[in-house]
Order: C-alpha cells, then structure tokens, then sequence
C-alpha cells in the first residue's frame, strides 16, 4: 500500500509566455568607425551628452543639436544586430546592424586620396582659416606615417566608413574658398584717416550685397561647418578622431575664415558728411572740412555743429558726399538687425562646435601623441574698424532718400552720382528775400542701419564779388606757403629751383586785378656728376623773387564769372560759392567786402 499522495491535476493546460514586441526603430546596416547620427525628433536635447546601451556595452551619445545626437561605433561594438536604449530619453531605442569594413586595398592606398586632399590644403596660405587647416591636415598625414599598421586600418576604415561624407565635406570647402577668392569687393577709399582707433574698413557694400554675404558664408560654410564639425567631438576618440579632426580643419577654414571676413567689411553707417567738389583742378574732387552733419543717438566721429551748403539760385553746385561707416562690433548682437543676431548666433554655433572639437585635439594630443593645434576661435572685436566711403547710386540709391522742402524753393536737381557726389539745382520763386534758408533733409535705412537728420542750405538770390579775395590754394593743391620744390630728373636729391606763392584778388563792380608773388630761388643751368648725383661746380640757388598777375573787366552770370582780358570773353573764373573763387584752378576766398 502506498502512502504518496496523489498530485493535483491542473485542467486548464498551460500556454507558452507571450513576447512583448520590439519597440525599437530598425537603423540598418552601419561600419564600426561610421558617424551615426540618432534623430530623437520626440524629445528636445538640452544636456550635451547622454549615456545609453548599445547592446551590452556602455556609450555615451553627444548632442548635435536639439534633435539630433552622434557616437561612433569603434572596436569595442560586437558585430551584429545591436539594441541602442537611451534610458534617459524615455528608453528610446533604434537597433542596428554593425558590419566590418572590408577594405579593398591596402590601408595607404585607401587614404591616398584623402592625403592627396590634405596635401593641397597644406599648399594654400594667406588667411586665418587656411593657417589653422593647414596645421591640422599636417597633423593628420604626420599621425597616419607614424602609426602602426592595426592604427592605419582603422584610420583606412574611418575615411571608407564616411568617404561619400568626408569628401563632400573637403569638396566643398575648396569650391568655397575658390568662390570666396573670386568675389571682388570693392575697396573702401578712406579720405583722410578718422578712426581712433586705427584700422581700414574694406569693402563698400550694397544691403543686398551685405545680405548675400551674409547667407552665402554663415549658411552655405558656417551651417556646413558645424553641421559636419561634431564629427570631431563623436565619442569615443580614438585613432579614428584623427581623420576627422583632418576634415574638420578643412571645414573650419571656411568657417573661420567667413566670420574674419564679414568682421572687417562695411555694414554699418554712421554719420554723413558732405564737402566742396571742385571738378575743375587739375581734374581732382578736393574735399573742404565741408558740411558735417551730426546723427542723434550713434557714435559719429562728425562735428556736432553742422556748418551750411551754400548754393546760387538757379545754378548746379556739386558736393562731395560720403558716409562714416564701421564693420561689425560684438554689441551688434543686441541690436536692431534680425539677419545680424542670425549672424552672431551661427557664429556661437560654430565656436562652441570649435571649443568640442579642441577637447577632441587635447585628447589625441595626450594619448595618441598627436600634434594639432587648437582652433582659434573667431570672435567680432568690441570696437569695429572706422572709415568714409562715397555715397554713390550703386551703393545707396534705394536705401538713401533725400529731400528739401520750402515754399520759396523750386528745387530742379537733387541726385547722387556713381562716382559719390551730389548735385543741387534749387532756385528761388515768389520772394525778393537775397538768401533763403532752408533744409536738406535726408533718411538712410536698410537691413543693418536706420537714422535720420538734416543740413542746413542757404540759397542766394544774387552775389557781390566786391572786395578783397586771398589766395589759401595753387591749381595742384598745395597750400598756399608751402615750399614747392623741382628737382633734377635724374638725380631728387639736387634741386634745381623752389618757390613758394602768396596772392590776392581785388573786385570792385565791374573791374578785377589780381597780384601773385612767387618767392623763387633758381639754381640755373648747372653740370651734374649722374654716378654719384653731385653738382659738378659751384651753382648756388639765387633768389629771384617775381611779382605777376592780371586785371580787366568782368561780369557774373550765376555761378560763372566773364571777363575782358587778355582773352576776351574766356571763362577762367567760377563761384564755388558766395565767399570761394575757383580762378584757372587757384582757389581764393573772400576776406573782406568794400
């Protein structure tokens, strides 16, 4: 008789356990040392590294922007199908399938293109950026000939693992530079230097010129630049780091070299200042200390006391007219401009993408023995550049509006030049008044720049030369006093005659004289050595003093002024304006009336 109790029989039968199904993403097909970008179009990345699972190892994934995140599978990552779980992203999971990249050459015959790429970075100079991509890419081909042959097949593998990328990425930095190099920018002709703090603005820029500029290097290379730049921050480093930390130099040229560029260019406007142009000397616009006219609430370099544009009623008056300008400061970043906060907020982009990758350099450094240097990282000054440009119709004729208004003014011209010099035609009506006084009023906005102002005008209804007039400058522009000297042809140091002049006009209503002294000193005919360009003799300079001039009759016809004379009828005089004579390219100026 048994005493085993009898088991208990279950009647429902039992069924296998169900399998929850695999919620991760398929990412495809990836090579150990390929950078693998992981979109987590679900979440917003704020934290600049994230640790995750890929398969059972331990990675870290660093942040590319807010959607997007990078690593580099190297030779710690099993082949095969592997489960990448980011924990703190809600588990997110994509699984992919890791491959070995099997080279079809050897290790040296792969990279020789991506060397040969190298080696015409090396043979460029003469920017910022070209130093900075040439010291890395030299660095990279310097790593790769003293590596190992297990060192040079990841290297190998690295560059075919993201060759399509690499190459793409070089291609168009070069076709980038070449555009660059290409692009003429018109120089910025400073007339006199007014900036205190030194330093030429290059490049007179239209806003639609400043526009391009902008989107063609911050979109087309910087955006390029850091959008490719994070391969050089890919966790974990390694000898793969060194490929493209080579590439990233390439990229960082652009880059580098586009936030240079833009900071030393025209884009802002700060001030006007109009001046006398006098076509008539010698061929030469000659400016005077002119008009300047102060623009409220910017930092002018003008005078903030405006003088007045004198004109003759009727007749066409020239002004020289030209711009204070500056290039990009830092404090631009707060400033009205939407594209320019655009352009400091790439330029952020790309230095912070500049600082990761010198963590990479300062990594391989130490522990591969590396030598790169660490980027520079281009920054716009506190202080931009000063200068003046003209105000031409190319540049401004959309941006610049110009306008007088006054019940007794007519005005007939009012337009800018290409050359940058304005021209005024207003005249008088329904008053006996002999001068008017009245207002230029001018407006200048475009996408950097807004402000407004005035100048003040005076229109004279008739003139009256009667007086004495002194000469202050000699038709080629020397200032009246000044020593001129002519030396011999052959030999500058020995001069063979000098003078300096003085001289004065007189009018009276219908008759003039003028008086020129020329205190000369002549040397006369004399021998030279030419070996050694001494005189050969004793020829002293003999002071010969003469005394000249001319007289006659005259009358003024608006700005002109006709004289009997020597040449009867010939017009050698011009008003420049009620108080300056223009007198065959001498320039006199009222010192008294009678």
């Amino acid at each position: 008789m048994s005493c085993d109790k009898e088991e208990a029989v279950d009647p429902k039968p039992k069924e296998p356990p169900i399998e929850k199904p695999d919620n991760a993403a398929n990412g495809g097909d990836i090579y150990r040392y390929q950078m693998i970008t992981v979109n987590v179009s679900s979440e917003t990345l704020t934290k600049e590294s994230y640790t995750a699972k890929l398969g059972d190892k331990t990675i870290t994934l660093t942040r590319l922007d807010e959607k997007n995140l990078i690593f580099i599978p190297d030779e710690n990552i099993p082949f095969g199908e592997q489960r990448l779980v980011i924990p703190e992203l809600k588990h997110f999971a994509i699984k992919f399938e890791i491959k070995d990249q099997v080279l079809a050459n050897s290790p040296e015959k792969t990279l020789e293109p991506l060397l040969n790429k190298f080696q015409e970075v090396i043979d460029v100079s003469g920017t910022p950026g070209a130093e900075q991509a040439i010291s890395n890419v030299k660095a990279a081909k310097d790593a790769f000939t003293k590596a190992n042959s297990n060192q040079r097949k990841i290297m190998a593998q690295t560059y075919m693992a993201n060759k399509a990328f690499i190459d793409q990425l070089i291609q168009s930095s070069f076709s980038n530079r070449i555009q660059i190099a290409r692009t003429s920018l018109p120089t910025l002709q400073n007339i006199g230097q007014k900036a205190a703090i030194g330093g030429n603005v290059h490049g007179t820029l239209s806003n639609q010129e400043k526009i391009d500029l902008i989107n063609k290097h911050m979109t087309a290379i910087l955006v390029m630049s850091v959008s490719t730049g994070g391969v050089a921050f890919a966790l974990p480093w390694g000898w793969h780091t060194l490929v493209f930390l080579g590439a990233t130099g390439v990229a960082a040229w652009c880059a580098i070299d586009a936030v240079v560029e833009i900071a030393r260019l025209t884009f802002y406007y700060t001030a006007i200042e109009f001046g006398i142009t006098n076509t008539n000397r010698s061929k030469r616009e000659t400016l005077s200390p002119g008009i300047k006219g102060n623009i409220l609430g910017l930092n002018t370099l003008m005078a903030s006391t405006p003088d007045i544009l004198d004109i003759v009623t009727g007749k066409d008056r020239i002004f020289a007219f030209n711009m204070n300008a500056r290039s990009p400061q830092s404090g631009d970043r707060t400033g009205s401009s939407l594209l320019m906060k655009t352009l400091f907020e790439k330029t952020d982009e790309l230095n912070g993408y500049l600082n990761k990758a010198n963590n990479a350099i300062n990594w391989v450094n130490s522990n591969l023995y590396a030598g790169f240097s660490i980027f520079k990282i281009p920054t716009f000054p506190n202080v931009g550049q000063v200068g003046q440009v003209q105000v031409g119709t190319n540049i401004f004729d959309k941006e610049l509006k110009l306008s007088i208004s006054h019940p007794n003014l007519k005005v007939n011209k009012l337009a800018l030049s290409q050359s940058g010099s304005l021209l005024l035609n207003v005249e008088t009506v329904n008053t006996t008044e002999s001068t008017i006084n009245a207002e230029l009023k001018y407006a200048f906005k475009d996408d950097f720049t807004n402000f407004s102002g005035s100048v003040p005008i005076k229109v004279q209804n008739n003139i009256s030369l009667v007086g004495t007039w002194k000469l202050v400058s000699l038709y080629s522009g020397i200032p009246v006093g000044e020593e001129v000297l002519y030396t011999h042809p052959q030999c500058s140091n020995i001069v063979s005659f000098k003078t300096t002049t003085t001289g004065q006009m007189v009018f009276t209503e219908t008759t003039f004289s003028s008086q020129y002294h020329y205190d000369t000193y002549n040397r006369g005919s004399y021998a030279v050595n030419l070996e050694n360009c001494t005189i050969a003799g004793n020829y002293p300079l003999k002071h010969e003093p003469v005394n000249g001039g001319y007289s006659g009759t005259y009358t003024l016809e608006g700005m002109k002024i006709k004289y009997i004379g020597i040449v009867p009828n010939i017009n050698v005089f011009e008003l420049i304006d009620e108080n300056s004579i223009n007198y065959g390219g001498d320039i006199f100026v009222r010192v008294n009336s009678n």
